[in-house]
């Protein structure tokens, strides 16, 4: 459905390995460029703070902010994103 709305370019569930201090996709819309096994880690700046410490939803409005926090940006701006959001999901706590 938000495909049709707002036409999703790449879209994934991440996991949050916190002992070992990465993510992992456990769903991707694209697995083929994105794949579900896919893991990296998570970069010492203002995101892992916001969504996996507060909970709070990650909005960036730009590749260059993009950049900024996910050390694979090209990657993400070569699926057709410059733009991204982060909603967490927190179960037991």
């Amino acid at each position: 459905m938000a495909d049709d709305t707002i036409g999703v370019r790449p879209f994934t569930l991440m996991e949050i390995d916190h002992d070992r201090q990465m993510v992992q996709r456990s769903y991707s819309n694209m697995p083929e460029a994105d794949p579900v096994s896919g893991e990296k880690p998570i970069h010492d700046n203002h995101w892992p703070g916001d969504v996996r410490n507060r909970y709070k939803t990650f909005v960036v409005n730009s590749i260059e902010e993009i950049a900024e926090v996910f050390g694979d940006h090209e990657q993400i701006q070569s699926l057709g994103c410059e733009s991204y959001i982060n909603i967490p999901v927190v179960i037991e706590g």
